[in-house]
């Protein structure tokens, strides 16, 4: 069953877009919706359609004007071929191919587009009637909010089974999955908070995937779907297999560093990734040990020790905001958060209303290498503020201090792409990622 939008009245006029079975799309006025439009009464990431093959769905995201159906205000309604969606004052037409027609309670028949067109400029235009009598005006009783319940193990959302909690962390809920409909594992984040979401707390839980759900690259961890079903908003992405370098370099509750000819295979393995990305304006903004997760290839070996040993190293969960490299950087600095959020974060993540692009993603990626090179971050400390402090205002220590064997030339890399200032470190990923192979094929 194929979906088809046109834009009937309103600033896009015109304008049309298809939604095919098993998708769902999202539209607004910002660039990280899927249908942008121009109108400036519609909110950044406003509404979701869902076709999910036996029906078409409507679900309003949160939006500060509302989201219309045949000019009834819903939270969550099922389309109809020759319904109206009404958004701001643009109004959206709906063609479900292979629909029946049936019968239908007159407030859901459709007007034609000049008679919406006269409807809504005659209200914007005319002047109220004042009544003759004054009469007591009883408040309209308060809507009942709509219960937002947060699915548990066993239970479904947007076609997919949660099977076991991999973890909960600050507002996101990870669990892993399998997509129903062609039986594949994935990996699912809900947003915690989704009841009482605000428009900007929605848009930095979506905006990350949808930046990542640009990128088709073997060191990257595919996103398959993002959006809300019922009003919880949720993450669909590939599931992997694997370790973390967190996991890896803290085995026993101590830091434990990684062999170095395997530490320098992994950083040009994420620089390879980041260097695809960058390439489509995108980075990532959040580098840090647990959002890279190592495969194993020779499962039998206990220990990850060797290259050889070495599987695809995948880079995950883009950071906070969705960075888009050249446009607006909506990303927030957690100022105030876990120590680990600041250890591998460049300067300028840090301080307010300093300018942030791709050199910040070359510093966290000397940040980690030096946490695979000791098995420690690269600053100390329990107190947000004395790390806070340390990245800006300390010069990180030679991984030598800390483990003998690892080589000047893999020190430099670290020093360099760890430099206060952006303009001192490597200017590209290329540049940095062309140092490591250099030094993978000398076995260094």
């Amino acid at each position: 069953m194929e979906v088809t939008f046109r834009v009937i009245v309103g600033a896009d006029k015109g304008k049309s877009f298809t939604l095919r079975s098993g998708r769902s799309i999202t539209v607004g006025r910002s660039s990280a919706s899927d249908i942008e439009l121009s109108e400036p009464r519609i909110s950044r990431i406003h509404c979701q359609l869902t076709n999910n093959g036996a029906r078409v769905i409507l679900t309003d995201l949160r939006s500060t004007n509302g989201t219309f159906l045949n000019d009834k205000r819903v939270k969550s309604a099922p389309l109809q071929t020759d319904d109206n969606i009404r958004i701001g004052s643009t109004v959206i037409a709906v063609e479900i191919e292979g629909a029946e027609e049936t019968e239908r309670p007159a407030e859901r028949r459709q007007e034609p587009a000049s008679a919406i067109d006269e409807k809504l400029l005659k209200s914007e235009s005319e002047p109220k009637a004042e009544a003759a009598v004054a009469v007591e005006e009883k408040p309209a009783p308060k809507p009942k909010k709509k219960v937002v319940a947060l699915p548990e193990e066993g239970q479904t959302i947007a076609g997919c089974r949660l099977i076991t909690k991999v973890r909960e962390f600050d507002n996101e809920i990870t669990y892993r999955g399998l997509q129903l409909s062609i039986d594949r594992p994935v990996l699912i984040k809900l947003l915690s908070t989704s009841a009482k979401a605000s428009e900007d707390e929605i848009e930095r839980f979506i905006g990350p995937a949808r930046s990542a759900g640009k990128l088709n690259h073997p060191n990257v961890v595919q996103v398959h779907d993002a959006g809300a079903d019922e009003g919880v908003y949720y993450i669909i992405q590939e599931f992997v297999e694997g370790k973390t370098i967190k996991e890896l370099t803290s085995k026993g509750g101590k830091g434990e560093p990684l062999a170095v000819p395997l530490a320098v295979e992994i950083a040009a393995q994420v620089a390879i990734a980041l260097e695809y990305a960058h390439r489509q304006k995108v980075m990532h903004g959040d580098i840090r040990p647990e959002k890279i997760l190592i495969h194993q290839r020779e499962k039998k070996e206990e220990e990850l020790r060797t290259v050889r040993s070495l599987g695809i190293v995948r880079l995950m969960e883009f950071g906070p905001g969705g960075y888009l490299l050249g446009g607006e950087s909506d990303a927030k600095r957690h100022l105030m958060g876990p120590t680990s959020l600041h250890n591998y974060r460049a300067p300028e993540q840090i301080q307010k209303n300093k300018p942030i692009d791709h050199r910040a993603d070359i510093y966290s990626i000397g940040a980690v290498l030096f946490r695979m090179l000791t098995g420690k971050p690269p600053f100390m400390s329990n107190k947000p503020e004395e790390v806070i402090n340390a990245i800006l205002e300390t010069q990180i220590e030679s991984p030598k201090d800390y483990n003998p064997t690892v080589p000047q030339s893999v020190c430099r890399i670290v020093e360099t792409s760890m430099e206060k200032d952006p303009d001192d470190r490597y200017q590209m990923m290329e540049e940095m990622l062309e140092e490591l192979k250099m030094l993978t094929e000398l076995g260094a």
